[in-house]
């Protein structure tokens, strides 16, 4: 039975709280479980500082890949004020809500790879400071690193 499964019988009977469901496992059985399973999703510490780091794994059926995202501690419910990535091509994850301001940037970076199980020279993909405004219209990794294609608007001085 699923989850699914109950959540309508949830609606006929009108109970008074969320149905769940607990699975008790032996220690015997718990530990043929991989350790990525137990922590899936949930937020710990990177070892680095203050930051702390969520990996999601892989949706197929979404065509979504594995992603990490960082945070420092105080903002671990704060979308807004975290870094992500997905681990199949470096791409930032939330791009809508990416802290492009996030403090330190190259930090993050290393404590994302590390979890994602990425080379350390792997290129994350952040846009500088420099650009001004600009848009990310395609991101493209390649053998000599990431090649960006960016809309930039610039505004002259009158």
């Amino acid at each position: 039975m699923k989850l699914e499964d109950i959540k309508p019988l949830h609606k006929v009977v009108e109970l008074p709280y969320e149905p769940y469901i607990v699975i008790v496992l032996t220690e015997a059985q718990l530990s043929l479980l991989p350790p990525e399973l137990l922590l899936e999703g949930g937020w710990r510490p990177s070892g680095e500082g203050d930051l702390w780091v969520r990996v999601n794994p892989p949706k197929p059926q979404m065509n979504l890949p594995a992603n990490a995202h960082v945070a420092h501690n105080k903002h671990l419910s704060a979308k807004d004020k975290q870094v992500s990535w997905e681990a199949s091509a470096g791409k930032r994850h939330d791009r809508m809500t990416f802290d492009k301001n996030f403090s330190p940037m190259e930090m993050a970076k290393k404590v994302a790879r590390a979890a994602l199980s990425l080379p350390s020279d792997f290129p994350m993909e952040q846009l500088s400071q420099d650009l001004g405004k600009s848009l990310l219209l395609e991101s493209e990794a390649t053998s000599a690193g990431r090649i960006y294609l960016l809309a930039c608007v610039q505004t002259l001085g009158v």
